[in-house]
């Protein structure tokens, strides 16, 4: 009985453990690059609510070496509708980012100089660096 004690707690203790090490796919929206298809070293994202040009503002830079699947601010997480705008570091070379809610790709972008877009939560489209 002892045995078995022990053997069940070291499943549990093992489960939890794995289930700690594992992380859920981002929630809310996001944007994934995709560094296949990404020549530039680096990307400015700016960002805004859909429909509403008093909120798009710079967001932030990414730079090859850097986390591909990144959050969008807490105020944009759930937002209905976004307005998102790329732009290479370095004119002519190409980037393609998938922007995406709940893991799944409503928009993607792909130039070698800026492009702006506004997409909402059921828009669908493909992104090919799954």
């Amino acid at each position: 009985m002892k045995i078995l004690l022990s053997l069940v707690a070291l499943y549990l203790c093992c489960s939890v453990a794995r289930a700690q090490t594992c992380q859920p796919p981002p929630q809310g929206w996001s944007v994934r690059i995709c560094l296949h298809d990404t020549q530039a070293n680096g990307i400015i994202f700016s960002i805004g609510v859909g429909g509403n040009s008093d909120t798009h503002r710079y967001w932030r830079e990414w730079h090859r070496g850097d986390p591909t699947d990144i959050p969008l601010p807490i105020d944009l997480i759930y937002a209905k509708e976004i307005w998102i705008k790329v732009k290479s570091m370095q004119r002519g070379k190409n980037i393609y980012v998938c922007v995406r809610f709940n893991g799944h790709t409503t928009q993607h972008i792909d130039c070698d100089n800026d492009e702006e877009h506004e997409t909402s939560r059921d828009d669908d489209d493909e992104c090919n660096c799954n």
